[in-house]
């Protein structure tokens, strides 16, 4: 064979012995995969072929929108479920979180952290009932205690309906007679603001009535009260389960002789003449000695009116006179703290 012949077979099985290690290297690398704040770039390039050029790289993963939670959403404050009534609405009332911290100074939201107004009912702020109360009447009273509890024997003031619903003897007393009242929920010491003891009702006798009452929460007594004294003062106390009479308070016809010397006045000196209570209280107390007018009793005021048309005048050091024919005699201003 010539020489030219062989060269040229043993080129041709040297290129057919190449085709197979000469060919590009494998597919491009596989797309890095995107993983939560951060990339993981494309995994490494093609296998290099025995002289053959290396296969392209991955492509870059791409980044997540966020790196706080996984998939990307939004971290949050509370835990799942904190917005059932029971859950976040017991936390507020106990002052077990700062709810102002987040939504705002005045709870419309701040940045992130949604109003208040969103989900609650329009008047929320000002409806008394929204958090506790609402179960013996509509005043806010307990029960229901912000705790939950319903049961009134259990409740943190057991007598609360007896004082702000009206009865037989008083007309219905307003909260400000034991507490500070406020006018809604951001009011100075209610929940929210300047509330130095939260979960507590800070007993405040200053706007009502007695403002010389004391409250003893261990013994659940009143004590220096005017509503539960003689009418003549902060002269009385009285415990959470006491009850009441006329006599309890103040001694009347029926009572002994000596009571009536406790009394103010010529209180004494008209009892022993048959004159009744209706004689001068006439606006309070009927005939028969019952309380006729509710409100005007237990008001802070004697109410001294006289059914038989004598004339009766408070003067300015705060004596009562009386003038006319009373009990078979004759009065001209006739003063009732005698010398």
């Amino acid at each position: 064979m010539r020489l030219t012949h062989i060269l040229t077979i043993a080129l041709l099985i040297g290129c057919s012995g190449k085709a197979d290690d000469s060919a590009e290297g494998t597919t491009a690398g596989t797309t890095g995969a995107t993983t939560t704040g951060s990339t993981t770039s494309g995994t490494t390039s093609g296998t290099t072929g025995s002289g053959g050029s290396s296969g392209t790289s991955g492509t870059s993963g791409t980044t997540a929108t966020s790196g706080s939670t996984t998939g990307g959403t939004t971290a949050t404050y509370h835990p799942k479920g904190y917005s059932a009534d029971e859950v976040h609405g017991l936390d507020a009332k106990l002052g077990s979180d700062d709810c102002t911290s987040c939504h705002g100074a005045d709870l419309t939201g701040d940045g992130a952290a949604v109003s208040c107004d969103t989900c609650h009912s329009s008047d929320w702020r000002t409806d008394c009932v929204f958090c506790h109360g609402g179960t013996d009447n509509e005043t806010g009273a307990p029960p229901e205690d912000i705790d939950g509890t319903t049961d009134a024997a259990s409740s943190s003031f057991s007598p609360h309906t007896s004082h702000v619903t009206a009865s037989a003897n008083h007309a219905a007393f307003e909260c400000e007679q034991c507490h500070a009242q406020p006018e809604d929920i951001l009011s100075a010491g209610h929940v929210f603001i300047d509330d130095s003891t939260p979960g507590v009702a800070e007993s405040d006798f200053s706007a009502g009535l007695s403002a010389a009452t004391t409250w003893d929460s261990k013994t659940l007594t009143c004590n220096n009260t005017y509503c539960h004294g003689t009418g003549q003062g902060d002269d009385g106390s009285s415990t959470v389960g006491d009850k009441y009479s006329c006599t309890d308070c103040h001694a009347t016809a029926d009572s002994p002789s000596s009571a009536w010397n406790g009394m103010s006045g010529e209180h004494a000196e008209h009892i022993r003449h048959d004159i009744g209570c209706h004689d001068c209280h006439d606006d309070t107390v009927d005939n028969n000695e019952g309380i006729d007018a509710p409100e005007k009793h237990v008001n802070g005021d004697p109410d001294v009116t006289a059914h038989s048309g004598i004339k009766i005048v408070q003067e300015k050091d705060g004596d009562w006179t009386c003038t006319g024919e009373c009990h078979r005699e004759g009065h001209d201003a006739l003063s009732w703290i005698r010398p």
